[in-house]
């Protein structure tokens, strides 16, 4: 009872296709009244998240229960994410210049817009949001513009 079952890569490339032309042939898709008779979404389509925990003997010490907390959250919108950076990060904002607290806050607005790809974007500073606060100069204030930008992203993912 030790048989090995080995399908070569051609094989099961030819066999795929050979499923996939036999079902679009012979139109397999479900009748309507299959899915008629279905009411709304069944309990997978409302799961958020899939994973399994297991633990091993070396975990204890590196075991990180805010991530595993987190992980059955909700995830967030772009917008929510800029809303709660803006809520949570208000001390933080309160300490900057205000010229640079407003810059921030328009490259926030941004990525609400545009997700990380509007904050990465080399035209980011152009944007008449981001000039009317104070834009790259406003950021220089403080330091370094890139550092700045960077605690904020981490600031804005951890929201």
């Amino acid at each position: 009872m030790n048989a090995k079952f080995s399908v070569s890569r051609r094989a099961f490339l030819r066999n795929a296709a050979l499923t996939g032309a036999v079902a679009a042939t012979w139109n397999l898709a479900p009748s309507s009244a299959m899915t008629e008779s279905r009411k709304g979404p069944t309990w997978i389509e409302h799961t958020l998240r899939w994973g399994q925990l297991t633990l091993v003997e070396d975990d204890p010490g590196k075991f990180d229960p805010q991530f595993w907390l987190d992980y059955g959250m909700a995830p967030r919108t772009r917008t929510e994410r800029a809303d709660v950076f803006s809520y949570k990060h208000q001390r933080w904002l309160a300490g900057l210049p205000p010229r640079t607290a407003a810059t921030v806050q328009a490259l926030a607005a941004q990525f609400s817009r545009g997700g990380t790809e509007g904050l990465e974007n080399p035209n980011v500073f152009q944007t008449p949001e981001v000039v009317a606060a104070g834009g790259l100069k406003a950021l220089k204030i403080v330091g370094s513009p890139g550092d700045l930008l960077r605690e904020t992203k981490q600031r804005m993912f951890a929201a």
